[in-house]
């Protein structure tokens, strides 16, 4: 089964510190790992529940700057 509106627990940029553009992004989650890009560059987050596989493609929804994560099939 997909994991599915997931809370990430911690964000951030890899390169440096920057807010989440509120939208839909496009990210691989690998366990606990969750990499998505955006405009303002690419991001790394990681979950307490994971998925069982890697690069498993996915959306991260961002709203205030609260994300949540969705496995795609």
């Amino acid at each position: 089964m997909l994991a599915s509106g997931i809370k990430p627990d911690s964000i951030r940029r890899i390169d440096i510190d920057t807010p989440i553009p509120d939208g839909t992004h496009r990210g691989v989650w690998s366990g606990y790992r969750v990499e998505f890009a955006t405009p303002q560059g690419v991001f790394e987050a990681t979950t307490e529940q994971g998925v069982r596989g890697l690069k498993v493609p996915c959306l991260v929804e961002v709203q205030g700057g609260v994300a949540t994560l969705k496995a795609m099939k």
